[in-house]
């Protein structure tokens, strides 16, 4: 048990240390402190002018009341060299503050090697966190980093900084990340000035991005990236992205940014998954009101999925009001099984607004079985969805048993926005639907297509259209500029227009 430990003028609440340090494994484990602060850095520990370099850095089982510092690294500040893991795991209780960097940890890694591994697991009574005027409001790492960067089974009450990274501020400076894993926390309450309310990471990650399996999570930024902020900068980018099973996803807000939950630029590979999530509420001031991907050129994803998901979400200023992507996808996009979705967005696409860049484009888009609520696009196009690109080279676009309650949109295109600016469809799908939409100011009141298609047009078996455009199409518009032509066009058994 330490009482109270306190620097009055100086860094180190409890101990200060600079000097030589030969491959040294420093390990804070199982202490009890109830106060301890410094006037600089520090506030329990800290450790800088370090010649040599640490070996590995644990801190774990500790429960700690109170710890404060004026300067960085309210619990702990490290400036030197340290070329193993990091680990933050099992603490009973923590909570500090810091007038700069690192509302508890700060950690300036000069190794020319890096890290091989970053780990903050199953902490579960982390409580109150504040970089007042810096960044990372528990956590502020910069350097070298490789292996993988853990985030895994925490409880956290209240997380804030006056800058980036509500929560976690990490910025990774030649080295490249295997892996980012955000899984099994509860997170009550995270707060950024600017961009990433909970996690801001800058630098490069050549492996996958698992935000899976999270029990909670409300989170606010000024800026880009409600929740996470993730700019990866790997020349060939991230191998797969999942957003799986979250189930409590709270409010989440990008107030003057992009990204109500998630804002991802860089390239992109292999599959986008975004499947059995709850979010009650998720706005942004631009761009994507819950997830937003933008400045991917070089990259190619495989598959787009959003699936089974139950979403309330909003974009106040920009396109897509639940998901924007710009970049390039070859395989196919699934809309598929999602129970509820009210989503509204200034410009094109109320829910989904999707750049394909592509020249390829797509192998097929399906949008199915979908419950879908109010739908808006209040002066652009694509009341659901807008898409744009290189379009279908050897595929169909399906929309069926999809039921909405309404869906709008200023320009074309009051559910479905569809340019197909080089590819050519095979099929074109419409049924087994039940839609009320309406077109304001454009042509198609329920699907706007342009481009080419070579095979078959089907509108069948659907069980209420009640559509209005103020131009041309009531409910469909198609422009078909394929050289050869429909091989067949088939409007059969629908019930109610």
């Amino acid at each position: 048990q330490i009482e109270k430990a306190e620097s009055g003028q100086g860094a180190g609440g409890f101990m200060y240390y600079t000097g030589n340090l030969n491959k040294c494994v420093f390990n804070f484990r199982a202490n009890t402190i109830t106060s301890s602060s410094a006037k600089t850095n520090g506030g329990t520990i800290c450790f800088e002018n370090i010649n040599g370099q640490l070996r590995d850095y644990n801190f774990s089982g500790n429960t700690i009341t109170s710890t404060k510092a004026e300067g960085a690294g309210g619990l702990m500040y490290c400036d030197g060299s340290i070329s193993g893991s990091i680990k933050i795991e099992a603490n009973n209780k923590l909570g500090s503050i810091s007038g700069t960097n690192g509302g508890a940890f700060y950690i300036n890694n000069t190794d020319v090697n890096g890290l091989t591994g970053f780990a903050v697991i199953n902490n579960k009574q982390l409580g109150n966190f504040e970089a007042v005027k810096g960044l990372g409001g528990l956590l502020y790492y910069s350097g070298k980093a490789n292996g993988s960067f853990v985030f895994s089974g925490n409880t956290l009450s209240s997380s804030k900084s006056g800058i980036d990274g509500g929560t976690i501020y990490f910025r990774n400076q030649g080295g490249a990340l295997t892996g980012l894993e955000y899984t099994g926390n509860s997170i009550e309450s995270t707060l950024s000035v600017g961009s990433g309310g909970l996690l801001y990471y800058e630098g490069a990650i050549s492996g996958g991005i698992k935000i899976e399996s999270n029990a909670k999570l409300n989170s606010t930024s000024g800026t880009n990236g409600g929740g996470f902020f993730i700019s990866n900068s790997d020349p060939n980018g991230i191998n797969g992205f999942s957003i799986t099973n979250n189930k409590q996803f709270g409010t989440l807000v990008s107030t003057n940014g992009s990204g109500g939950l998630l804002y991802y630029s860089g390239k992109a590979n292999g599959n986008l998954t975004i499947k059995d999530n709850m979010i009650s509420s998720s706005t942004a001031g631009k761009n994507g009101g819950s997830f937003c991907f933008e400045n991917m050129d070089g990259g190619k994803l495989s598959n787009l999925e959003y699936s089974a998901n139950d979403v309330k979400t909003t974009s106040l200023g920009g396109s897509g009001g639940l998901l924007y992507y710009t970049g390039a996808i070859s395989g196919l996009v699934k809309i598929e099984k999602n129970t509820k979705l009210n989503s509204g967005a200034m410009n094109d696409g109320g829910a989904f607004c999707i750049k394909n860049t592509v020249s390829n484009g797509l192998m097929n888009f399906n949008i199915t079985d979908n419950v879908f609520g109010n739908i808006k696009s209040t002066d652009g196009s694509g009341g659901l969805v807008y898409y744009e690109g290189g379009g279908a080279t050897s595929g169909a676009f399906n929309f069926t048993g999809n039921t909405i309650a309404e869906a709008s949109s200023k320009g074309s295109g009051g559910s479905i926005y569809y340019k197909n600016q080089n590819g050519t469809l095979t099929n074109l799908e419409y049924s087994n639907n039940d839609v009320k939409t309406t077109s304001i100011g454009g042509s198609g009141g329920v699907m706007y297509y342009a481009g080419a298609i070579s095979g078959t047009v089907n509108i069948i078996g659907n069980k209420r259209i009640s559509s209005i455009s103020s131009a041309s199409g009531g409910a469909f518009y198609i422009s078909n500029n394929d050289s050869n032509g429909l091989t067949g066009f088939n409007i059969n058994d629908n019930s109610q227009i």
